[in-house]
């Protein structure tokens, strides 16, 4: 089905849509020493906001979205239009004082409900402080929205900052309809009960009459921990959970990108001209790629050893390959950020010390952004992709580096420890903890012959297609409207 019948599909329904995530699909781009709530404004570049920013200017509604109070002191709600004959749609600002903000959001979600989701126990925080800030977040966000919704409205809560939303936004409006889908894993019931909260945060998403998940391992958790910890009624084989009168439905949803938009910037002009660019300045056989963001889950300190690892039992790799890590910044101002940095720094250096002959040097690592077409043209002149995190929700990396290669041999080196490992089972799939297994797999990526590489891609290139981001939309609109029913 094509990107314009399925928006058309999507615009059937006339309820009216209310979106909730974490971040605003459109941010003002401020110049120096100006307000953040001024200047132009810029659509961000998540999945999320490629995949639903279309549908909510064709369907109309309204996208609520968390900013401080300090830096958008004027402006609190804004209409995104549509370039067609489309209603648009609203944006709302939702005005969290900063102190909070930060404990809401650097506190619960991301020093507890972050590691634990993605079973890092060892990095788990558990603060009453934070869950009270958590608590009191998310009861504003519900009052605001509660202002604003109508009776019969459809209502979509994203991912881990808004658990306790739904049961939240229930008590206020029992005549609307909510759905909650998670970005990121759902742990097993053993982990998840490590919280002290853990009931409250069960207890919150269904609230929800939809819940959604990126693959059947989470959904299987979270049935498991309903069913363990609250000692409801669950209903497997209907994906069903009854609480008292209601029935809650669970469904697996796979997040995915625009692999139109991939596709045709990879066949671009402009993107073959900066891969020749990247080749020669390399000018070397083989180019290996990792684009993360910085984390402890993304395994960017583990690949590099696996790397090390790779020129240690294949010296013939050596002057003969190169491995590009771009790391996009995040949470700059976290000590724990900070220190990883420091240690990644020291890493790529001390490779490149130990194995750089004559102008080669086995690491190139860049820790900035990079603009889309750049970022194409990266994944485009790469032999070999290594997406290998620790634990990952879907990973989209995986997706888009498959994607950029259209029409070129390739190969992906995947984690078989995220959600996208479901689907590209022609990946070179490894244990990212395997130090040793990750090199192989490298090696092996790199060194089959070029008509294997096209058969595996193609393989996932075709998947991706049939699977992309308005599937994925269209898909749980069409589940949300039989739990309606």
């Amino acid at each position: 089905m094509s990107r314009n019948k399925r928006g058309k599909n999507l615009e059937r329904n006339s309820a009216r849509l209310l979106l909730v995530s974490n971040r605003p699909p459109y941010s003002f781009k401020a110049g120096e020493g100006e307000e953040e709530s001024s200047g132009e404004l810029v659509r961000g570049t998540g999945g999320l906001v490629s995949a639903l920013d279309p549908v909510m200017k064709k369907r109309g509604g309204e996208w609520f979205a968390l900013v401080s109070r300090d830096s958008h002191r004027h402006t609190t709600r804004v209409r995104i239009k549509d370039e067609g004959n489309g209603p648009g749609y609203k944006i709302n600002f939702l005005k969290i004082d900063r102190k909070l903000l930060d404990g809401f959001y650097l506190g619960f979600s991301n020093s507890t409900l972050w590691p634990l989701f993605h079973c890092f126990l060892g990095r788990t925080t558990f603060e009453k402080k934070h869950w009270e800030n958590y608590l009191k977040v998310n009861i504003e966000v519900a009052k605001e929205i509660g202002k604003r919704v109508k009776a019969g409205d459809l209502v979509w809560v994203h991912d881990y900052h808004f658990l306790i939303l739904p049961k939240l936004l229930k008590r206020i409006k029992k005549d609307i309809s909510i759905a909650f889908f998670l970005h990121i894993p759902f742990p097993p019931p053993d982990i998840l009960q490590a919280m002290p909260w853990a009931e409250e945060i069960l207890e919150g998403i269904l609230g929800a009459d939809l819940v959604g998940f990126h693959t059947e391992g989470y959904m299987r958790n979270f049935l498991d921990s309903v069913e363990g910890l609250l000692e409801y009624r669950v209903d497997r084989s209907r994906r069903v959970i009854f609480r008292g009168e209601r029935k809650i439905r669970c469904g697996k949803f796979p997040i995915s990108i625009d692999y139109e938009k991939f596709q045709k910037t990879a066949l671009s002009e402009a993107v073959q001209r900066k891969v020749k660019g990247i080749r020669d300045a390399f000018g070397v056989k083989n180019l290996g790629i990792g684009v993360d963001r910085l984390d402890y889950t993304k395994g960017v300190l583990e690949r590099l050893m696996a790397i090390e690892r790779l020129l240690e039992r294949y010296r013939e790799l050596r002057r003969n390959f190169v491995f590009i890590q771009l790391t996009v910044p995040s949470r700059e101002k976290v000590a724990e950020y900070e220190e990883m940095k420091r240690v990644i720094d020291e890493t790529v250096g001390r490779l490149n010390g130990k194995f750089a002959e004559g102008g080669w040097m086995p690491i190139h690592y860049y820790y900035r952004s990079f603009q889309f077409e750049t970022l194409v043209s990266y994944y485009r002149a790469a032999d070999v992709g290594v997406v290998t995190p620790l634990r990952d929700g879907m990973n989209l990396v995986s997706k888009e580096y498959v994607v950029s290669k259209v029409g070129l041999p390739g190969a992906l080196v995947l984690s078989e420890l995220t959600g996208a490992a479901d689907e590209l089972k022609e990946a070179f799939l490894v244990n990212p903890y395997d130090i040793d297994a990750v090199a192989d797999a490298i090696y092996v990526a790199l060194t089959v012959p070029d008509h294997v590489k096209r058969e595996r891609i193609e393989k996932l290139n075709r998947r991706i297609m049939k699977n992309n981001i308005y599937r994925w939309v269209s898909e749980f609109m069409k589940e949300w409207e039989k739990v309606r029913q």
